[in-house]
């Protein structure tokens, strides 16, 4: 029955979609806390666990387009756009979190300067914006109730604006420093703030794929 098959694929989507920002949201504090503490061991299990990650959201997506075509063919041509981009989404998360923990990754592997104490207060407000606004994303994907959805989207993006201010601080501060002492550390927190950014840029279209495939 394809609208049997129909409010299935609905809720494996809703399941897929709400599942990986979570594990996306854990992933993105455990790397910043590896960071911090320089757990090399614990980066390299992240780094593991998001290629599994990565490879199960493939195997995922070849299940739930199959779901696509055995439902009515009115709603596969509708919400056929907004199932791409939230798979899409779904595996731009856990790919800009790979660009942000590989630098790190071999940063703190090869024992060099740590991270400024400076640095990570600067970024700290940023961090609590990102947790709170992919929780709040969380939510709303796992129970199919929007009410926060355009507060969600504009937070995000005053977040984005965020981080560009502090970006071209970070770019300023690099350029004008006499000292090489914090190059390579520089270098990755810049690469950091800039997968933030994509990050939520990524967490943005998720949430808005989610709802327009979602409708009823």
């Amino acid at each position: 029955d394809p609208e049997l098959v129909w409010e299935m694929l609905r809720s494996h989507v809703r399941d897929t979609q709400s599942k990986t920002c979570r594990f996306a949201l854990e992933q993105y504090n455990v790397i910043l806390d590896s960071f911090q503490d320089r757990k090399v061991g614990n980066l390299r299990r992240s780094d593991k666990g998001l290629r599994k990650a990565l490879q199960m959201l493939k195997k995922l997506r070849r299940q739930e387009m199959l779901g696509l075509k055995k439902s009515p063919i009115e709603m596969a041509v509708e919400r056929n756009t907004w199932f791409h981009i939230g798979a899409n989404s779904d595996e731009q998360l856990i790919y800009t979190l790979r660009r942000m923990l590989a630098p790190i990754k071999e940063h703190v592997d090869n024992n060099f300067v740590p991270i400024p104490e400076a640095y990570v207060k600067e970024y700290e407000p940023v961090r609590q914006t990102i947790n709170e606004l992919m929780k709040e994303t969380t939510d709303e994907i796992e129970t199919n109730h929007y009410d926060e959805y355009r507060k969600v989207l504009a937070q995000a993006d005053a977040c984005k604006d965020e981080l560009s201010v502090i970006r071209k601080s970070h770019l300023y501060r690099m350029q004008t420093s006499k000292n090489n002492k914090y190059y390579q550390v520089d270098m990755v927190y810049l690469n950091l703030l800039q997968e933030s950014q994509q990050l939520l840029s990524n967490m943005r279209h998720q949430l808005r794929s989610a709802k327009k495939f979602m409708e009823e």
